[in-house]
């Protein structure tokens, strides 16, 4: 057999055991799921703190045991300030436990008389 055939034949096998490796590992959840996302609520039963300026907001929410992150979806009116937390968590094995956790964030006006909104209840 030349040794350009021999070459390309354990090249292709190579390859061919890659992919199997790859079918495996996807095909069984070896590879960790795709993160999931929630919208925690923080209203009434929770709580918001105001900075003396008026334009840092830190909401005070619920959370689980395997929360990777969150984000402050902000809407602001004349009237109101509309906050969605938004939080990311790993999917799979977790316990189910509360968390208290916070979230900072800044206003592009002042709050003033305007009222907060938690946006999970609109």
């Amino acid at each position: 057999m030349p040794r350009a055939y021999r070459t390309a034949v354990k090249v292709g096998l190579a390859v061919l055991v890659l992919i199997g490796l790859v079918w495996v590992v996807v095909g069984t959840g070896l590879l960790p799921p795709k993160p999931a996302t929630y919208v925690a609520p923080w209203g009434p039963a929770r709580s918001a703190t105001v900075s003396p300026d008026g334009r840092q907001v830190t909401v005070h929410y619920i959370g689980g045991a395997c929360d990777e992150g969150a984000e402050a979806q902000v809407d602001e009116s004349a009237a109101q300030v509309k906050v969605t937390v938004v939080v990311t968590e790993q999917r799979g094995d977790c316990p189910a436990m509360a968390v208290p956790r916070s979230i900072t964030f800044e206003l592009k006006s002042p709050l003033g008389s305007r009222r907060l909104v938690d946006g999970s209840r609109t």
